[in-house]
Formats: C-alpha cells, structure tokens, sequence
C-alpha cells in the first residue's frame, strides 16, 4: 500500500486540516448558546471545557495545513489529529455504553473509522519520510 504522492498527500493534509478547524468552530463558545454541549462527550469534557477542545482542534488543523507546505510537521500533527478522533470515538460509544445515549455508538464508531483511517495514513506518510 503506497500512499499518494505529491498532490494526493497534499489534499489529504489539506482537507483534514480544515475539517479540524471547521470542528473546532463548532465547540467554540461564541458559536453556542451558553451551557449547550453534546452530552455525547462527558468523557473528554472531564478533561477539559469544550471552549479548550475548540482550540485544540484549530490548532491541529492549522498544524496540518501548515505541514502541506513543511513536511516535518505531518507526522506530529497527523498523530494528534488521530488522538483526537479516537478520544472523540471513545467518548460516545462510553456515553452510549455507560449513559444509554441512545445511537452514540454510530457516531462513536465513525469517528474510531475515521482514527484508524489517520492513523494509517501517518504511518504511510511516515514510511514516505518528509
């Protein structure tokens, strides 16, 4: 399995990179009404309000835009792109596990889909080198 080349591997940078900032503008509070978070997280709203999550998830998404044009910066920001998908994953299929959140679990499964899909890639654009 080869992992596109040139244009192929800027466009999937590019494209999760906007994903994440479009992500983080949704959990940002100025987007929000006052107290309205998804229930769905619990998990990762333990760890830190949503308004953090926001810029969390801008800042992965600038890192990878960014690392379209300097390529050292893929594999790190690549990684904690999949961290967060997978920490997004757990967190609902825990709410629908453990706070019967009815259908938590389909959304929880796309974004674990969606973590393995990153992860594979990094390990492609690792083996690619920079």
């Amino acid at each position: 399995m080869q992992f596109p080349s040139g244009r192929g591997a800027r466009a999937v940078l590019a494209a999760g990179g906007l994903g994440a900032v479009f992500r983080g503008v949704a959990y940002a509070p100025w987007t929000k009404v006052a107290g309205d978070r998804p229930e769905q997280l619990g998990s990762v709203d333990k760890w830190f309000p949503p308004a953090m999550w926001s810029w969390v998830w801008i800042a992965v998404g600038i890192m990878l835009i960014i690392s379209v044009w300097w390529r050292p910066l893929t594999r790190t920001a690549m990684s904690l792109m999949t961290g967060l998908l997978t920490a997004w994953g757990v967190s609902y299929c825990f709410s629908w596990v453990f706070e019967q959140t009815q259908r938590s679990w389909v959304t929880g499964t796309l974004f674990l889909m969606a973590a393995v899909w990153s992860g594979v890639l990094t390990s492609l654009l690792e083996r690619r080198g920079p």
